[in-house]
């Protein structure tokens, strides 16, 4: 959650400036989409460009992809557009959100490669995902209204570990 937070506010600095930061892909790739997802492809393609995309209709129902935003670098691009395509066909959690941006700033910061519960972190990548959130305009919960932390007073450790 708090992986997602901190994306989602990269992704929608990006698309705030007038310049989004970018990562250049060596091999360009390309996304054969259905009818309806092009549809939808276009109709937010400035919002995904404004991210840092590079995306580039080709002939047809096809679009190149030449960039991804820097702080999503590495990422599978065909799968993470594909999946945020599918998330905003649904429109599931859409009314949430002031505008398209933020909508698509949280579905691609879910759909990314997050720190998925469960992965272990070493010590120097935990302290870089707290120090990050503390950066953050909202660090307290996820795009999507999960907390990201929480606190646990002294008290209710040592019950939990019947020390009281």
């Amino acid at each position: 959650a708090a992986h997602e937070r901190i994306l989602y506010e990269s992704l929608l600095a990006s698309a705030l400036q007038r310049e989004a930061v970018s990562q250049t892909l060596i091999f360009p790739v390309t996304l054969h989409l259905t009818l309806q997802e092009a549809e939808l492809m276009e109709k937010h393609l400035q919002d995904f460009q404004k991210m840092g995309f590079g995306i580039n209709p080709l002939a047809g129902k096809s679009f190149s992809i030449d960039a991804v935003p820097a702080c999503m670098a590495g990422i599978d691009a065909q799968a993470v557009l594909r999946d945020c395509l599918h998330e905003l066909m649904e429109g599931s959690g859409m009314r949430s959100f002031k505008n398209h941006q933020e909508a698509l700033a949280a579905i691609l910061a879910c759909k990314t490669y997050t720190v998925k519960a469960g992965r272990q972190l070493d010590l120097q990548e935990m302290q870089h995902l707290i120090t990050t959130l503390g950066t953050q305009e909202n660090p307290h919960v996820c795009p999507h209204g999960r907390p990201t932390f929480f606190t646990i007073t002294r008290d209710e450790l040592e019950r939990r570990f019947k020390r009281t």
